[in-house]
């Protein structure tokens, strides 16, 4: 996780850099468009059968759409924030999404989230003091 951190956070730092000089939701599409390219041609090498991909999307297909659409959109939003804001203060806000992620996993995992609410608390506080 703590890898997982440091590339997102070098890699929102290079999303402010390049969506100064292009199109924001060209931007976003091409990023998408090519993690969609590696995704499909990793797991294509791992599985070497095109009818897995094509069975689970069948399956899945509405899930698919509105996991991709809410990915997408939030990451334009982002994106867009970068106009009205600094780097270093919009990604931390746009940490307020694991406050939703919390309940979401209470509500449909039934997770025990007394602890993690405390901690995603202290998280967004931390957004918004360095917001000031």
């Amino acid at each position: 996780m703590i890898i997982s951190s440091l590339l997102m956070a070098i890699g929102r730092v290079v999303d402010g850099f390049l969506t100064t000089s292009f199109n924001k939701l060209g931007y976003s599409l091409g990023v998408y468009l090519i993690i969609t390219i590696y995704f499909f041609t990793v797991s294509l090498l791992s599985h070497k059968n095109v009818k897995v991909h094509i069975d689970y999307t069948k399956k899945n297909i509405i899930y698919l759409l509105l996991g991709g659409f809410c990915n997408a959109y939030a990451y334009f939003a982002l994106l867009m924030a970068f106009k009205y804001m600094d780097v270093s203060i919009a990604e931390p806000v746009s940490m307020i999404s694991a406050l939703v992620s919390v309940l979401f996993s209470y509500i449909f995992f039934k997770e025990k989230i007394k602890v993690r609410i405390f901690g995603t608390i202290l998280l967004i506080s931390g957004a918004f003091v360095i917001y000031l």
